[in-house]
């Protein structure tokens, strides 16, 4: 079973515990930024997910070094949307599908 870590403030990621998933709650991005540097260089876990609004404080660089990371592979986890924001999320899950399996695919409704 792989080793998923659940990175982000606390009162989104706490129900993620009741999943079997290790939770590090980090608001600070600075903080958060040092320990996904480290989950890198050591490869503790398999699958790192840091909610959305802490991935989007990070500099550029940063983000597309977690984007392309082998092994962990490091997911975004979406804030809660309404409708508008339908076609982002399909954006997203055709991501990681891509980087899962190498192929593109695109999501019909």
């Amino acid at each position: 079973m792989a080793d998923i870590l659940v990175i982000g403030e606390a009162e989104i990621i706490e129900g993620f515990a009741l999943t079997g998933a290790r939770i590090r709650p980090e608001s600070d991005p600075t903080r958060a930024e040092q320990i996904l540097h480290n989950l890198r260089v050591s490869r503790e876990s398999d699958i790192v997910v840091i909610t959305e609004s802490l991935f989007e404080q990070f500099p550029e660089k940063t983000r597309v070094l977690l984007e392309s990371s082998g092994r962990p592979i490091f997911l975004t986890l979406p804030r809660p949307a309404g409708m508008e924001f339908l076609g982002e999320r399909e954006d997203l899950i055709s991501r990681i599908i891509r980087r899962a399996i190498g192929y593109r695919l695109k999501i019909r409704r």
